[in-house]
C-alpha cells in the first residue's frame, strides 16, 4: 500500500511540474511581483496583522513604528505615536537611521513596532541594539521579518532570517525573547511567491505553520528592568 501512495505521489507530482513549467514559459506565473497588493492582501500581512491583534489591548504609552503608520490604528491606547524613516514621507515624523538614532530617543518609547524592515538593513545586529537603547525600561518591541520572500529592495535587500536567527539577532542585543514563532507552510508560502493572496485560500490552508517552509517569523521582546543599559 505504501509503495502504491509513492507511485501516485510521484504521478501527480509530475504532472504538476509539467503544468507548472508550462505556465512558468508562458509567464503566466508569478500572477504579479507585488506581493500581490494589486490583487489583494499579501499573505505575509495576513501573519502579520494577526500577530499585530494579539497586542492590541497591551499597546500603551509612547509607541514607535518604523517605516510608516500601518499600524496606528491598531493601537488605541497609545498617547504617543512616532513614525521613524531614513526617508521623509506626509507621515513620517522622526528622520534618521536605524543604525544610528539620536541620543534624544534613548529610552523614550514603551513599545517599538517594526514589521518586516530588518531584512533592509546592512547591520541588524547592530540595528537591534539601537532599538533596545531606545525601549523604556520593561518596554517591548513587535518585530516581523521574512523567511521565504521575493526580492523587494526598498532600497536594499539583504537577508532572510530562520527561528533561530532572529532569536540571535534579539538575544545578542540584550532583549528577553517572550515569544517567537513563525507563520506559513508550504502551501501558503509557494502561493505568496506566485503573487497568490488571502482570498485565494480558505481559513483551513491559512491555519497550519510549518518548520520547514515558513513564510514569516515573529517575535515580542522586552528590555527588563535589570538589562537597563548604562
Amino acid at each position: 500500500m505504501g509503495a502504491l501512495r509513492d507511485v501516485i505521489r510521484k504521478v501527480w507530482a509530475g504532472v504538476f511540474f509539467v503544468q507548472f513549467r508550462f505556465l512558468s514559459k508562458k509567464r503566466v506565473i508569478p500572477l504579479n511581483t507585488d506581493f500581490g497588493f494589486s490583487r489583494g492582501t499579501p499573505i505575509g500581512r495576513y501573519f502579520i496583522d494577526e500577530f499585530i491583534a494579539r497586542y492590541e489591548e497591551k499597546v500603551q504609552g509612547s509607541c514607535l513604528e518604523f517605516g510608516d503608520d500601518r499600524y496606528r490604528s491598531a493601537f488605541p491606547h497609545v498617547t504617543r505615536y512616532e513614525i521613524f524613516s531614513v526617508k521623509p514621507g506626509p507621515k513620517v515624523t522622526l528622520l534618521g537611521d536605524i543604525h544610528n538614532p539620536s541620543d534624544s530617543l534613548y529610552g523614550a518609547f514603551d513599545w517599538i513596532v517594526c514589521t518586516q524592515v530588518f531584512e533592509h538593513l546592512a547591520r541588524p545586529h547592530e540595528a537591534a541594539k539601537q532599538v533596545f537603547s531606545m525601549l523604556k525600561g520593561g518596554g517591548r518591541l513587535l518585530i516581523t521579518v521574512p523567511f521565504i520572500n521575493l526580492v523587494h529592495r526598498d532600497p536594499m535587500d539583504y537577508q532572510r532570517f530562520t527561528e533561530d536567527g532572529l532569536r540571535s539577532t534579539l538575544e545578542s542585543a540584550g532583549f528577553y525573547v517572550e515569544r517567537l514563532y513563525s507563520r506559513g507552510c508550504f502551501t501558503t508560502s509557494v502561493g505568496a511567491l506566485m503573487g497568490l493572496v488571502v482570498s485565494d485560500f480558505s481559513a483551513s490552508e491559512l491555519a497550519p505553520n510549518d518548520c520547514y517552509f515558513p513564510y514569516t517569523v515573529l517575535a515580542c521582546a522586552q528590555k527588563r528592568y535589570d538589562q537597563l543599559m548604562t
